[in-house]
């Protein structure tokens, strides 16, 4: 625990981490695990992770969602990332990869990686040489279907929100800001479940900058100590929303450095679930009175699970694992006065 520190957020940590390792013992038969720190990006995840809620009719602790739309991995297969990492002379900081894949860490010990999960836990990991500001306006724009300018709009009033819950500022806002926002831990991790027979289909073992490790046959093998390599170091996997919206595929669960963020009850200053529901008055008008079908169509989805049933189509151990997820908070849902599907850019 030296990585993390000697306070109270150390103690706080080590909660988080055992939580972790119960959830990989708990899913290990059937899954692989990647771990994903961040910081920067989390205005741009929790936007999406609301995208998708209203998309697929998730619950509203669902973790932040890395990319939201299937449609720009269709026909994407992962050797297409190697190349683009293998030959790019930007490596995995390219536009085109960045669009697809994620970086990850291969345990939570892996002290051989770019971002070692026990060093980035207060803090995250991130590059600002992109705008996340464009990204977001973007993600607005093709999602809900408005006009650029109300896109625009929309992501001043998503970064008043993001500054005033604390988080990493990312550059989303069109004008800068004083330095009245709460002095916070910026720090965010994903850790992320992969069925174990799509691993070898979205992930690649990798040197820094996405770098591909081609001696390794199978990550799949390899995660699961199958082969003669020792699990450390770092991987590349695509970040398909189709996946990690389907907990049959995937599982994805979220840490925070700062534990009064982290899950919660909308009654409680500062938490997540509180910050979600400001996410969704501002996203009120613009997403949540369009019916799932409609912006599923937009992202290039088709699969509604609040019709079939999460549960009816995974295994015990997925079912205990979701089912001990501490935010369980319950958000008000307004898809109640979603409008008609068909309508003009606004």
């Amino acid at each position: 625990m030296q990585f993390v520190g000697e306070d109270n957020i150390a103690a706080y940590a080590a909660v988080c981490f055992e939580q972790m390792l119960q959830r990989e013992q708990q899913l290990e038969h059937e899954f692989c695990v990647f771990y994903h720190s961040f910081n920067g990006a989390a205005l741009l995840y929790e936007v999406q992770a609301e995208i998708a809620r209203c998309a697929f009719g998730l619950p509203d602790q669902f973790a932040p969602l890395p990319r939201i739309f299937a449609s720009h991995f269709h026909g994407v297969h992962i050797d297409q990332l190697k190349s683009c990492a293998d030959s790019a002379s930007r490596r995995d900081h390219d536009p085109a990869f960045r669009a697809l894949g994620l970086s990850t860490s291969v345990t939570l010990f892996a002290f051989g990686s770019e971002a070692p999960p026990l060093h980035c836990f207060r803090h995250g990991y991130g590059l600002f040489d992109l705008s996340f500001r464009g990204l977001l306006v973007q993600v607005l724009f093709d999602a809900l279907d408005v006009r650029k300018e109300r896109a625009e709009q929309l992501a001043d009033a998503l970064d008043a929100v993001g500054n005033r819950f604390g988080l990493c500022p990312g550059g989303y806002g069109s004008h800068s800001r004083d330095n009245t926002r709460p002095s916070r831990l910026g720090g965010q991790m994903l850790q992320m479940f992969v069925r174990r027979g799509e691993v070898d289909r979205l992930s690649y073992h990798s040197q820094p900058f996405g770098v591909p490790i081609n001696t390794t046959q199978s990550v799949e093998h390899w995660l699961a100590g199958k082969s003669t390599e020792q699990i450390d170091g770092q991987a590349r996997l695509l970040g398909d929303p189709r996946v990690f919206t389907d907990p049959a595929r995937g599982q994805i669960f979220h840490y925070a450095g700062d534990w009064e963020f982290h899950g919660g009850s909308p009654s409680m200053e500062g938490s997540r679930a509180a910050f979600v529901l400001e996410l969704r008055r501002v996203l009120a008008k613009g997403l949540w009175d369009q019916t799932r079908a409609t912006i599923r169509a937009r992202l290039g989805a088709s699969h509604d699970f609040s019709t079939s049933g999460v549960a009816g189509g995974t295994s015990e151990s997925v079912r205990h694992a979701a089912a001990s997820d501490a935010s369980t908070a319950k958000l008000s849902d307004p898809t109640r006065r979603r409008g008609k599907a068909g309508r003009r850019k606004r």
